[in-house]
């Protein structure tokens, strides 16, 4: 039987929390962002029962579990969560791409997922959170990262940040991890044994031992400083780019399951991939290789082998090709006549004499210069968009069909004309300029250019955006920035890299580079546009079919 003593303090106690509001028994949270407070408010607000005030209380932040405000919260971006740690019972957060500086997770020990990708964040704790099993801190400002407490951690993304140094060695049940683009220069796997993805490019590693981490399918080493890498016992390996190291080796003969390869950029002198199946992309360009057989490689649709030593190269079985690089080798023909899907070629730099293509092909982009052909037909490529043929022995190029070249290079030939008059605007794309010799004299290339509107100019030099366009009258030659029907009728006023362009009649206006690139465009507004420039240099002001040469500073 109770105490009298005991019933008084009980009906004491009733009555003193019933004299108090509900308020004052669950304090109200103080946000340091205001963006923040407004997500929680609009979803969480009287979740408890409560009725709408504005306010987040303890109780009402305890019911919450699941935080996704990605890309900010009605067109505004957070900065500031150190709020997190008072929502005790999080499982999820997802806050990519805000500008958020800080973060606080110390008091969330349930949390499992946590991303906050693309942000600002210079300084990160999750050692309380030991049930983190998926954690993206990448793209942020961290200079260092303690995972050694969340053994449960599955997938760690925190590339592009600082970090010095990382021990994952205690995360033993990693699946997946990317810690490229940042400082380390050591990483210790040898505890992963469950990886099956690892990203570890762009750092300045010396040594990688993946020996133990025999459950690879995606491995990425690339832009590091190994001089050797033993890839043996990495039998699933699907995807493997060791690019930009210092590998004077690379046996893949265990790789067998291998469809993406890429090793450009090393000291490589052999490459065998000559019963590689299931390969669809390899790139091994700018090594030492001086044969290269991908006669078994069927479902190739990518070959990069560029800058080798290569003097024979057989594709004639890889038909399913969409492009295809091997510029500066040693060929002297190349038959591409089986590859009916290539919408790239570029063979530049070899001693071809002959270049077999396919009679019709959605080609795009073809890159033959500096070679020793004497015949180029094109006429079967009506979308070609680029095309480089200088540096050949052409006496003749008929371009006639080729009504979407924006970009031709067919200077250093034996050409005597040349009709662009299918070509809109030919003379802004148009080299066909100057050769040359070993002694240094400059022998001027003489072409006629035929263009849409009738005109018949005899060129001496390049029609390109950096330069002057030379034409010929009675023997006399008189430097024009463009052709005299294309001269600009607007005017352009330039300060510093602003610009802004008036009396304009028709739209739209685009700036090019000096590459032919258009850098800005825009419709007009009431007759005039400004723009700014990316950087100093000469730009090409353009619309309809008048323009503008300017000199950015």
């Amino acid at each position: 039987m109770p105490s009298k003593l005991s019933v008084f303090t009980s009906a004491l106690s009733m009555m003193l929390l019933g004299a108090f509001p509900a308020s004052i028994q669950a304090a109200n949270i103080t946000f340091h962002d205001t963006v923040f407070k407004h997500y929680i408010v609009t979803y969480y607000d009287g979740k408890d029962g409560s009725s709408r005030d504005g306010e987040i209380s303890e109780t009402e932040a305890a019911k919450v579990d699941s935080i996704k405000i990605s890309s900010g919260y009605m067109d505004q971006k957070i900065k500031d969560l150190e709020d997190l740690s008072q929502f005790p019972n999080l499982v999820y957060v997802d806050c990519e791409s805000n500008g958020i500086t800080k973060i606080d997770v110390s008091k969330n020990t349930k949390l499992l997922f946590l991303d906050f990708y693309n942000n600002d964040v210079t300084e990160l704790d999750v050692s309380a959170s030991t049930a983190l099993t998926k954690l993206i801190c990448a793209y942020n400002q961290l200079t260092a990262l303690d995972v050694s407490k969340n053994t449960a951690l599955t997938y760690l993304d925190c590339n592009k940040n600082q970090i010095a140094a990382l021990d994952v060695s205690k995360n033993t049940v990693l699946t997946y991890l990317d810690c490229s683009k940042n400082q380390l220069t050591a990483l210790d796997v040898s505890k992963n044994t469950a990886l099956t993805k690892l990203y570890c490019g762009g750092n300045q590693l010396t040594v990688l031992d993946v020996s133990k981490n025999t459950l690879l399918t995606d491995l990425d080493c690339s832009y590091n400083q190994l001089k050797t890498l033993d890839v043996s016992k990495n039998t699933q390996l699907k995807s493997f780019g060791c690019a930009y190291n210092q590998l004077t080796a690379l046996d893949v003969s265990s790789n067998m399951n291998l469809q993406y390869l890429s090793c450009d950029s090393n000291r490589i002198a052999t490459l065998d991939v000559s019963n590689h199946t299931a390969l669809t992309v390899l790139e091994c360009s700018s090594n030492q290789i001086a044969a290269l057989d991908v006669s078994k490689s069927l479902e190739l649709t990518h070959l990069d082998c560029s800058n080798n030593q290569l003097t024979v190269l057989d594709v004639s079985k890889n038909r399913y090709l969409e492009s295809i690089e091997c510029s500066g080798n040693r060929l002297t023909t190349l038959d591409l006549t089986n590859q009916i899907n290539l919408f790239w070629v570029y063979c530049r730099g070899n001693g071809l004499s002959q270049l077999d293509l396919p009679e019709e092909i959605h080609l795009t982009e073809l890159d033959c210069g500096n070679n020793q052909l004497q015949n180029l037909d094109v006429s079967g490529f009506p979308v070609l968009t680029f095309l480089a043929c200088d540096s050949n022995q052409l006496t003749e190029l008929n371009i006639s069909q080729n009504t979407e070249l924006e970009k031709i290079h067919c200077q250093a030939n034996h050409l005597t004309t040349l009709d662009a008059s299918a070509i809109e605007d030919a003379w802004y794309w148009l080299l066909c300029g100057i050769q040359t010799t070993a002694d240094d004299s400059v022998q001027i290339l003489h072409l006629v250019l035929e263009t849409q509107q009738g005109e018949r100019w005899q060129l001496l030099t390049s029609l390109y955006p950096d330069e002057d366009a030379y034409v010929e009258y009675n023997g006399k030659i008189s430097a024009l920035p463009v052709p005299a029907s294309a001269s600009a009728s607007f005017r352009v006023t330039l300060s510093g890299r602003h610009v802004m362009v008036l009396g304009l009649s028709e739209g739209p206006v685009r700036i090019y580079d000096l590459s032919g690139r258009v850098v800005a465009s825009s419709r007009l507004r009431n007759g005039s546009a400004t723009f700014a420039l990316p950087h100093a240099g000469i730009y090409v002001v353009k619309s309809g079919s008048s323009s503008h040469r300017i000199a950015a500073k």
